[in-house]
C-alpha cells in the first residue's frame, strides 16, 4: 500500500454519474476496464460541497468509514454492489493497483470471482456477481483524495460515485 494514503480523510465534495452507455462488444472489455479503473477524464463530474463522512486509512493496510453526524442522503453503493440512499459504515483492506499510483478499497466481503475473464484488472474489483462489477479506487490529487466507486451492470449501465476528501490528520 502507498503510505501517502494513510490518514484520516473527511468528505468535502460529492457527485453521482448515472449513465446508459448502450450495447457493447463483450469481446472488447476496454470501455468496461477503463470505467472500473477510473481512468482520468472518464465520467468525472464537478463535485458539490458535502460533508459528513470520515474515511480512515491505516498503516497496516486496513480502512474504515463511518458517518460523522446525522445520516447522509447520498446515492452510494453498498458492499454487495446495491445502490443505496446513503453510505453504510464499512471496513476492510486497502490494496495497491499494479502499475498505477492509486489504491482500491475492499470491504470484508467475499472477493471478486476468481474465474472472471479480463486479466489483472479484476483484482481491483470489490464486487463481482457476474452481472454487476464494482470498483472502489482512490487517487491523490494535490491535497485531496478522490474516490471513484465505479459500477458496470450487464456491460450496459455505467454509474459512478465521486467523493472528494480532505486530510484531517496522518
Amino acid at each position: 500500500m502507498l503510505p501517502e494514503f494513510v490518514g484520516e480523510w473527511h468528505l468535502d465534495g460529492y457527485a453521482f454519474v448515472d449513465t446508459f452507455i448502450g450495447a457493447s462488444d463483450p469481446s472488447d472489455l476496454s470501455a468496461v476496464e477503463n470505467w472500473l479503473l477510473a481512468a482520468a477524464g472518464a465520467g468525472w463530474p464537478e463535485v458539490e460541497a458535502r460533508t459528513g463522512l470520515v474515511l480512515v486509512i491505516r498503516r497496516d493496510g486496513t480502512y474504515s468509514e463511518r458517518a460523522s453526524g446525522e445520516k447522509l442522503s447520498l446515492l452510494w453503493y453498498d458492499s454487495d454492489g446495491v445502490q443505496t440512499a446513503s453510505p453504510e459504515p464499512t471496513e476492510g483492506v486497502v490494496r495497491g493497483v499494479a502499475g498505477r499510483p492509486v489504491v482500491s478499497l475492499h470491504p470484508h466481503t467475499p472477493p471478486a470471482r476468481a474465474d472472471s475473464p479480463g486479466g489483472e484488472f479484476r483484482g481491483v474489483l470489490r464486487y463481482d456477481d457476474g452481472d454487476t462489477l464494482v470498483s472502489d479506487i482512490l487517487r491523490l490529487e494535490g491535497n485531496s483524495l478522490t474516490r471513484a466507486i465505479s459500477v458496470v451492470t450487464d456491460d450496459l449501465y455505467f454509474n459512478r460515485v465521486v467523493a472528494r476528501y480532505r486530510r484531517s490528520r496522518a
